[in-house]
């Protein structure tokens, strides 16, 4: 697994998480019987970073082909995905939390 495709999984887990395809994100959680399992995969970004992994993955398969061993480059894929998108998710919100925290202008002594 690539950078590109690590990157590609977080974009689309973040895209997701942040509700950036609303219509799809809200008629999934409308969904009789599985709204609610969509609304709390949509809350977590292991669990939606892990299903981000097998679509890049099949992504990846339209560009260049189904290997032999398929079956383990989709286990690699999808685990390694939510690994990075658990955190990048916490990382990238620690980190924007404090600048913000550090840029608001009265939170300085002059």
């Amino acid at each position: 697994m690539s950078v590109i495709h690590l990157l590609a999984a977080y974009g689309l887990c973040f895209g997701l998480m942040q509700e950036k395809a609303r219509p799809l994100t809200h008629t999934l959680q409308r969904v009789p019987w599985v709204g609610g399992f969509f609304g709390r995969l949509l809350a977590c970004s292991y669990c939606t970073g892990f299903h981000c992994g097998w679509m890049v993955y099949c992504l990846k398969t339209v560009k260049s082909g189904l290997s032999p061993t398929w079956y383990v480059e989709i286990l690699l894929y999808v685990f390694a995905s939510a690994a990075f998108c658990y955190v990048m998710d916490l990382g990238v919100d620690l980190v924007v939390r404090w600048l913000e925290t550090d840029a608001s202008p009265g939170s300085r002594d002059v």
